[in-house]
């Protein structure tokens, strides 16, 4: 699912200044605070002790060769941001695997070196 980044802000704005007196949230939701609320984001009655408390994300997609930058953009637009401003800790790794049946020794020094010119923590071709 994307989502558009100005409407997600208007959201966002939206579900984090006070309601005002009379002004209801989402179905089911409440803030917390509000008498009965059941703490930020979780239905109304849901006991706390049965919620579980997720403290993890972990995605992998496989990006298109040719597109890859839109993709990556994409991904840095609707999905990275949510996940910086709720968490402590957000690391991107990019994953190259590449097949050949045999590369030549002009493209593999160009490679070796502007990998280790960008900073690759490992990069290596193998027989």
């Amino acid at each position: 699912v994307l989502v558009r980044s100005e409407r997600a802000s208007v959201q966002v704005d939206a579900e984090a200044r006070p309601a005002e007196v009379g002004e209801e949230g989402p179905p089911g939701f409440e803030e917390s605070g509000r008498r009965g609320a059941a703490g930020p984001h979780r239905p109304r009655g849901a006991p706390d002790a049965e919620a579980p408390l997720y403290t993890r994300f972990y995605g992998r997609i496989n990006l298109d060769p040719v597109r890859g930058i839109r993709d990556l953009s994409n991904i840095m637009e609707a999905v990275t941001p949510h996940l910086i401003r709720a968490g402590e800790k957000l690391t991107l790794t990019l994953e190259i695997n590449a097949e050949s049946e045999g590369y030549d020794d002009r493209t593999r020094r160009t490679v070796k070196e502007n990998a280790a010119q960008l900073g690759f923590a490992a990069h290596e071709f193998e027989e």
